[in-house]
């Protein structure tokens, strides 16, 4: 070993190379350190305690790392992806940064430059972790050439996964976009309370496909090619497809036995194919559905709830569907509970195809402005990834954290899985199979009767006596919940930053609506920085009084849905 770190600084060190130290070992005995570098620097001090740092040649910013890492007050997290072996070599060489390098906090990874950053190796370096809900991270980048195509593939997949990590660690801390986003949520389940009642429920039918072939159906431009075999195989499987796929499957003369749909925004009900019948599809929608959804689709409908507190408050008895963030989580979550086995992937990319479409051609969206917007947008930021075949592929953060949720799921389902995408992100608990492979595997045979028609009348409606019962006692909540949220209201406006979460504590209301729709902009209300706690109260002072407004707007309609409600009650399909 040439001058430098001692064996056992090499060897402490070695526990903080996460990834390449095989690079790095044979270059140790014939490598001189890097000299010192000390020349003064005046560097803006980072506040987060948490910093993710891209570099080609980390020597270029070794005294910058020195001088943060010792200003930084609890350091919690300080990841280096580095592209340059013979650099990194050098850097750790030097006795003088053995401190640096064997921080307990630091994780370095030593990347192949022509390799992209996965998803699943940045997460287990990143950890999320509880405190990320009112922590931030620093994402930097050092390159030598900062217009090099290097830099721009390395800058956009450094933020773009990590973007991903903080927005699922983060839960949408300090985001008020999320809070009115929430607010939307809450009071399209108020609204939705009559039509919950009157459809049946999903519950009693755990296991009822048990040991049929399904097939989840994603809207990625590779299913358009496949649509024709979908059509040849659909009497031979469950059908579940995202709701953006319903128009286009029946164009294709496909009739799914179940459609999802999550999302609360009113845009989605052109995606429910109006003026076209669907009596034989049914549509398993979220409660946070907007109500148009409901009065567009001609067709049977199991309300949900999905993971909301709020529900809890309600007080009457729903299915609970956790579905990631995706129309096909819940397609994953469905075909989970309804036991179908083996369980075909279609449509699920997750990716560009190298034509550059991101979904099939006739998803009824495509041509809106907003979405073609989105959609460029998306794919200027697009992060680089291998698919299935071992060809590099663009995605989307938002994509990855669907492809990491899939991969937890298809390992986890008792049920075989295959990913039938020739183009798509392969799933760790999903081998790729190809159409024909299926067809030789000999699983879609038998013919399936009257799936559609079974499940309906084995799904429950709610007691007539119950149904009463329960919208005497809802209308009762949320009339007590109108004057305690205006009380609320009133006392905030007078009320210093720091005090207002302590009086909102004291409502009974808090754990069930306030804390699960504020959450997001409580996190600043004591932030030291007065800007941030200024748009904290910001959001607070708005979203009190729109809960007041979405309880009180639809009081009206579950009052006269309970005065039309006989002793007989009735089925409405």
């Amino acid at each position: 070993m040439s001058d430098g770190s001692s064996s056992e600084q090499i060897n402490a060190i070695k526990q903080r190379i996460v990834l390449g130290w095989e690079k790095l070992e044979p270059l140790l005995d014939r490598i001189d350190p890097i000299p010192i570098i000390d020349r003064p620097m005046f560097l803006k001090e980072l506040e987060h305690p948490s910093i993710v740092w891209a570099v080609d040649k980390i020597e270029n910013v070794l005294q910058r790392l020195c001088i943060q890492v010792k200003n930084i007050k609890d350091l919690k997290r300080l990841i280096i992806y580095t592209l340059d072996a013979e650099s990194l070599a050098r850097s750790i060489k030097n006795p003088s940064y053995f401190f640096l390098f064997n921080h307990p906090e630091i994780k370095i990874a030593l990347m192949d430059p022509n390799e992209p950053l996965e998803y699943a190796l940045a997460r287990e370096l990143f950890e999320p972790s509880s405190w990320d809900v009112e922590g931030k991270t620093s994402i930097l980048s050092n390159f030598e050439s900062k217009d090099s195509p290097l830099a721009e593939r390395w800058n956009r997949q450094i933020l773009g996964i990590h973007d991903t990590l903080l927005m699922t660690a983060s839960m949408g801390a300090g985001n008020h976009a999320v809070t009115f986003d929430t607010l939307l949520g809450f009071r399209n389940s108020m609204l939705n309370i009559p039509e919950t009642m009157k459809s049946p429920d999903f519950r009693n039918l755990r296991g009822f496909f048990k040991g049929k072939p399904g097939i989840l159906i994603g809207a990625g431009p590779s299913i358009e090619a496949q649509l024709p075999w979908l059509r040849d195989q659909q009497k031979h499987a469950i059908l579940i497809a995202a709701d953006t796929m319903l128009r286009p499957l029946r164009e294709a003369g496909i009739y799914p036995h179940i459609i999802c749909s999550i999302e609360r925004t009113p845009e989605v009900q052109s995606l429910l194919d109006p003026g076209q019948s669907h009596k034989n599809t049914l549509l398993l929608a979220s409660q946070v559905l907007d109500p148009s959804c409901f009065e567009t689709y001609q067709g049977p409908n199991s309300i949900y709830f999905p993971n909301n507190h709020w529900n809890r408050w309600f007080g009457f008895r729903r299915s609970h569907f956790g579905t990631g963030h995706s129309c096909m989580g819940l397609a994953m979550a469905c075909i989970s509970y309804l036991e179908c086995d083996p369980i075909l992937l279609m449509g699920l990319d997750l990716c560009w195809s190298k034509q550059g479409s991101s979904h099939m051609s006739k998803v009824p969206y495509l041509e809106e402005d907003f979405y073609k917007k989105s959609n460029q947008l998306q794919r200027d930021q697009a992060i680089l990834t291998k698919n299935s075949n071992g060809e590099e592929v663009e995605t989307s953060h938002y994509w990855t954290l669907f492809r990491y949720q899939f991969d937890v799921w298809t390992t986890e389902v008792p049920s075989k899985v295959y990913n039938l995408s020739p183009i798509g992100l392969p799933f760790q608990g999903a081998p790729k199979k190809t159409l024909a492979e299926i067809d030789a595997m000999k699983i879609l045979e038998k013919e399936i009767k009257g799936s559609t028609e079974e499940l309906l009348k084995a799904m429950p409606y709610e007691k007539t006596a119950d149904r009463k019962r329960n919208l005497d006692q809802i209308q009762n909540r949320m009339e007590a919940a109108i004057k305690d949220l205006t009380t609320i209201k009133n006392k905030i406006e007078m009320l210093d930053n720091d005090k207002i979460e302590d009086e909102l504590k004291k409502s009974p209301h808090f754990n069930n609506i306030l804390y699960p729709i504020l959450v997001s902009s409580l996190t600043d209300l004591k932030s030291p920085h007065p800007p941030a706690q200024e748009r904290s109260r910001s959001a607070v002072q708005q979203i009190v009084p729109a809960m007041i407004e979405a309880i009180e707007s639809a009081l009206p309609k579950i009052e006269n849905f309970s005065a039309s409600q006989s002793e007989e009650g009735f089925k409405l399909y």
